[in-house]
C-alpha cells in the first residue's frame, strides 16, 4: 500500500483535483492502518475512491 502511494504521488500532483483526492485517501489509509479494523477500512477506502472518480 505504501509503495502504491509513493508511485502515485508524483503522477497525481500535477492535477489539483486528483492531488486533493489522493491526499485524502492517503490520510485515511494511514489512519486506518493504525486501527484494529484495517481490512474493513481498506474496503471503505476502495468504495469511496471508486465513487469519487465516476
Amino acid at each position: 500500500l505504501g509503495l502504491g502511494f509513493t508511485i502515485a504521488e508524483p503522477l497525481l500532483s500535477g492535477n489539483e483535483d486528483f492531488s486533493k483526492l489522493f491526499n485524502d485517501c492517503k490520510e485515511y489509509a494511514i489512519t486506518s492502518c493504525q486501527s484494529i479494523r484495517f481490512s474493513e477500512k481498506v474496503g471503505e477506502l476502495v468504495q469511496v475512491s471508486t465513487s469519487r472518480l465516476k
